[in-house]
């Protein structure tokens, strides 16, 4: 089954994240784009970071949303980039310490990459086997990122492997672990770009989908002077995001319907895992442009007019908070440009 808890859907609450008008939460997200290019482009770049960090921590601490909750849509991510970030730190620069020296052979070092591909495939044979016991243990979460991890290690041991193969074995492989200044400002600079993805969740769990595309409106009002479409782009993007979990649910029902009639779609060949999956595409399309017809014809039905004045629902006038919050951005981004 699909799991809702991936996306970055809305979750009631009354928190003071929650009271923030969306306008201002878009500006903040936006925010973060030219100060990311301004720590990019600095070598040391010490206060952008703390600045980032803390602002970003705070957000999801008012937020009162748990942080496992972030943790469920962002962990492989996250794992990327600690691993990324790692290899990151051994950059030409500066040494910052010394690990080792080390001294290992090269028949070792291939007995060790050939223990851990046995291991690695032996588990992922095991978990991958298209058998009705182990549907449960496919469906748990962890094991899918042991599995996924085992996979990537697997695949970069049988490299490495290839690469050692033709050397001696009795010839040693020398060396130390030597992390840089500028590999670790480096490391810290990609770390920031989770940044941007923590506040859009942090916005679409606290922000409901019209009040986005409210505040969204307010926002690019000036640009209704130009010929340009912006409220019929906007109902396109409220449309959208409103027809999400629209089409879960039904993808939910497709898998529970299928599953009754005995498809399976996690073990079997990849053939016939294929062939039940276009049994789920065919009819949500269908159901797709079926919702999409209907809904044009309540909105002609209704008299919409793109080109009539619009009143807000959801954005009021700006609170106490709101411009607290847009203060210490304008004192931060004053302090990061002086």
């Amino acid at each position: 089954m699909l799991n809702l808890d991936t996306l970055g859907i809305y979750i009631p609450g009354t928190s003071l994240i929650h009271r923030l008008q969306a306008r201002t939460k878009l500006l903040l997200l936006l925010w973060t784009i030219p100060m990311l290019l301004i720590i990019f482009n600095q070598p040391h770049p010490l206060l952008p970071a703390v600045v980032l960090i803390v602002l970003t921590g705070a957000m999801l601490l008012l937020s009162r949303i748990p942080l496992a909750v972030y943790w469920a849509r962002l962990r492989l991510l996250l794992i990327i980039l600690v691993l990324g970030s790692v290899q990151l730190l051994f950059s030409d620069g500066k040494p910052l310490t010394s690990i080792g020296p080390f001294a290992i052979s090269y028949g070792t070092a291939r007995l060790i990459l050939a223990l851990y591909s046995i291991a690695s495939a032996c588990w992922l044979l095991i978990y991958l086997a298209p058998t009705r016991r182990l549907r449960p243990l496919r469906r748990r979460p962890r094991l899918r990122l042991l599995s996924a991890l085992l996979g990537l290690g697997l695949l970069a041991s049988m490299g490495l492997l290839a690469a050692l193969w033709s050397t001696p074995a009795s010839s040693m492989l020398q060396g130390s672990l030597t992390p840089t200044i500028e590999g670790m400002w480096f490391a810290v600079k990609t770390g920031l770009l989770l940044v941007p993805f923590l506040l859009a969740m942090v916005l679409s769990m606290t922000t409901t989908p019209v009040a986005v595309i409210d505040g969204a409106g307010r926002l690019l009002r000036p640009l209704r002077w130009l010929p340009l479409p912006i409220d019929d782009l906007l109902l396109m993007a409220l449309l959208a995001l409103r027809c999400i979990p629209i089409l879960i649910d039904e993808t939910q029902q497709l898998i529970r319907a299928q599953s009754a009639r005995g498809a399976s779609f996690a073990a079997g060949p990849l053939r016939e895992q294929l062939q039940n999956l276009m049994t789920l595409l065919i009819p949500l399309i269908q159901g797709a442009f079926r919702r999409a017809a209907d809904l044009a014809s309540a909105l002609e039905a209704r008299g919409y007019r793109s080109d009539s004045h619009w009143t807000s629902l959801h954005e009021g006038a700006y609170t106490p908070i709101d411009y607290l919050l847009l203060f210490l951005l304008v004192l931060a981004s004053g302090s990061l440009l002086a």
